[in-house]
């Protein structure tokens, strides 16, 4: 379904997707969040504001989601189930769709003991499957989990993340489960290995699974190579091989070097079968993103 979002419209559409990553800030400035916005303009199709990414806090993403829309820029607002119940989680969808809110990444969160505050309540009333129910209920029926009725559309276009690095009977049939809960899109964990993630993409068709949603390969470019051992060995989901760690070591202008190697990666999965997009994870680093995307000559 698209449900006015423009970034399902061009799904819908057939058309290549593009969307980037912001990262809202750790506090009030939203010329901060302004800034990155306006360097992905008419970069890509959508903006994915992510919400307290690492379990740290920063300014939540329907907040940040809502001044992208001010500023006219789409954006994907990410819902993570980590700390909050299934009222608050509803309750945000409901304000979302009725500000405006097209496009939610439904995810379970990091945990808390990954961020700067470990002993938080790890609450966890929906995990991502929960969570898209719940949202392709409110669109599909105009219903809450208890059953009661709302007014108004929730005209919502949802994805979900992927992770090609995880075992394939479990990943698979998360997948299918996501799917069946409502699923429009699945973007991946970020690639650096083109060749297994083709030979994942081979096992999704072989499963049935490829064509049934959209795909977004995920693109990560990198700082350093210090910054690729923190994050492969700190964040769940990052597998970075040893061979690009490195090749950032070696590398006269490392930060330059990390754009190159995405770009490397991108230009092969983009060409592969069941990929009809790219999802560039570069966090704060909105100059990244650009460069990428105008390296690839791509744009919407």
């Amino acid at each position: 379904m698209s449900g006015g979002s423009a970034l399902g419209e061009a799904a819908a559409a057939g058309k290549f997707l593009l969307t980037a990553d912001v990262t809202p800030p750790r506090g009030t400035v939203l010329q901060l969040l302004k800034s990155q916005a306006d360097t992905l303009r008419n970069r890509v199709h959508a903006v994915n504001v992510t919400e307290n990414p690492g379990a740290s806090v920063r300014m939540c993403s329907l907040a940040g989601s809502i001044a992208l829309l001010k500023w006219g820029i789409e954006p994907v607002m990410q819902v993570v189930c980590r700390g909050r119940n299934r009222l608050a989680l509803q309750s945000d969808l409901l304000g979302a769709a009725g500000l405006g809110v097209r496009n939610l990444l439904c995810l379970t969160g990091d945990e808390v003991a990954l961020g700067g505050h470990p002993v938080s309540a790890n609450l966890l009333d929906f995990d991502a499957v929960g969570l898209l129910r719940a949202a392709h209920l409110m669109r599909t029926e105009g219903r809450l989990t208890d059953g009661e009725e709302i007014q108004g559309a929730c005209d919502f276009f949802l994805g979900a993340a992927a992770d090609p690095y995880l075992s394939v009977e479990h990943e698979f049939g998360r997948i299918e489960t996501k799917l069946q809960a409502g699923a429009d899109f699945l973007q991946t964990q970020p690639v650096f290995d083109p060749e297994g993630f083709r030979a994942w993409l081979v096992a999704l068709e072989a499963h049935g699974l490829l064509g049934r949603m959209s795909l977004l390969a995920g693109i990560l470019p990198l700082r350093g190579a210090g910054s690729a051992r923190y994050l492969a060995s700190r964040v769940p989901g990052v597998n970075i091989p040893e061979r690009v760690v490195k090749r950032l070591e070696n590398a006269a202008a490392e930060a330059a070097e990390g754009i190159e190697i995405a770009v490397e990666v991108a230009r092969e999965v983009m060409l592969m079968p069941g990929v009809t997009g790219l999802h560039i994870m570069a966090g704060g680093w909105a100059e990244a993103a650009s460069l990428i995307l105008e390296a690839l000559a791509l744009a919407p």
